[in-house]
């Protein structure tokens, strides 16, 4: 039949959910056309956007808040369509280790993308070490808003290199200096 064409889907409090859609779900097609994706309270979430052929291209909005046991956000190959992305927050996800998390074997260097992302907040993520431990190229032209707060073990944004805008108005409280992204970024420490 005709599949909906969801734009938001908002998820409070689903206890026992572990994945959005399992690889291959016939639901992946309801996905092509999300733009905001908001959890809230997921304790069993472990991944929000798991490599799989589901398309997530349309998000220009995530939001993941409370999901004590997200390890990560994103795999690196889903993360390279998410060029529409507008607004990335995660807070209060005590477990995440990492926001992006390589899933490509034996890849030297690769760029990503996120051509159109303008705010990045990373808060109370108290098991975090780095936004990609993989040696990727992170590219965020748009980027006007980076926020890491209550991110103690946040020790480099990625070992590989990010490029941002000459001015990005970067705001971090219980980091290390050191894990800010580039020399491009002014802080208001």
């Amino acid at each position: 039949g005709k599949l909906a064409m969801i734009k938001q889907l908002q998820l409070h409090g689903h206890y026992h959910l572990k994945q959005l859609c399992k690889q291959d779900s016939k639901l992946g097609p309801i996905f092509q056309y999300l733009e905001i994706l908001k959890v809230y309270l997921c304790q069993s979430l472990l991944i929000l956007l798991p490599s799989s052929s589901v398309s997530f291209r349309n998000l220009t909005e995530i939001v993941a808040f409370g999901c004590k046991k997200l390890i990560h956000l994103v795999t690196s190959s889903t993360a390279k369509p998410l060029v529409r992305l507008v607004r990335v927050s995660i807070c209060g996800c005590r477990a995440m280790t990492e926001v992006v998390i390589n899933d490509k074997e034996g890849v030297e260097k690769e760029e990503i993308v996120f051509s159109k992302l303008k705010a990045l907040i990373l808060c109370d993520l108290e098991s975090l070490t780095s936004f990609c431990s993989a040696n990727y190229t992170f590219r965020f032209p748009s980027l006007e808003y980076l926020e890491v707060i209550g991110c103690p073990k946040m020790k480099i944004f990625t070992t590989g290199e990010s490029i941002t805008p000459p001015r990005v108005n970067v705001h971090c409280w219980r980091c290390s200096r050191r894990s800010l992204p580039s020399t491009n970024f002014i802080g208001f420490l």
